[in-house]
């Protein structure tokens, strides 16, 4: 079984990449041809702030805690580019350094016939909204994480996975069923 992981959102304001970074589609599921700067991301938040371990800024790059990526790591997760990101607090001045994470594979894995959804207008797998998510899992080709072509801004990973990062004492990560998923982007 196959289940979302998403980022904890509501625990943290807004993230705004500042960096000067030529337009990268960061979910596309493929690897980037040329090199990528170091990333800087700012935030604003009051003192007593609980860094997660999983941000999504709104620039769509997720960034992983360096504990992150060595629970997926040891989980088995291999199809991950990772670049250099700090995000400082502008409140505070405080600043965490993060990965910013290029998830290779993008796979078309919803099942069209029990999910319920609205197709796109012109594009025969992507869809604009899904209501109810049914992940068919002869699709998923064992990988062990990846994004869901239909909706590229959702993260799938195996059940091996999400027990790893459940397990570990990471904050700021959702690990969800699909059917479980209200709807609303990441």
């Amino acid at each position: 079984m196959h289940y979302l992981l998403r980022s904890a959102r509501e625990t943290y304001p807004s993230v705004e990449l500042r960096s000067a970074l030529a337009q990268l589609d960061w979910v596309s599921g493929t690897r980037f041809s040329q090199p990528i700067p170091a990333l800087e991301f700012e935030l604003e938040v009051p003192h007593g702030f609980s860094w997660p371990d999983y941000l999504r800024p709104n620039s769509a790059i997720p960034l992983f805690s360096g504990p992150m990526c060595n629970v997926l790591q040891s989980a088995g997760v291999s199809n991950i580019d990772y670049y250099p990101a700090r995000v400082t607090n502008t409140a505070t001045g405080e600043t965490r350094e993060y990965r910013a994470a290029n998830i290779i594979g993008i796979v078309a894995a919803m099942d069209r016939v029990q999910s319920v959804f609205e197709p796109a207008r012109r594009h025969p797998v992507m869809v604009r909204s899904i209501d109810r998510l049914v992940i068919d899992e002869t699709r998923c080709h064992g990988l062990r994480m990846f994004r869901l072509a239909e909706y590229d801004l959702l993260v799938l990973v195996d059940a091996q996975v999400a027990a790893m990062l459940d397990s570990a004492s990471l904050t700021g990560i959702r690990i969800e069923k699909p059917s479980d998923w209200d709807g609303f982007a990441d």
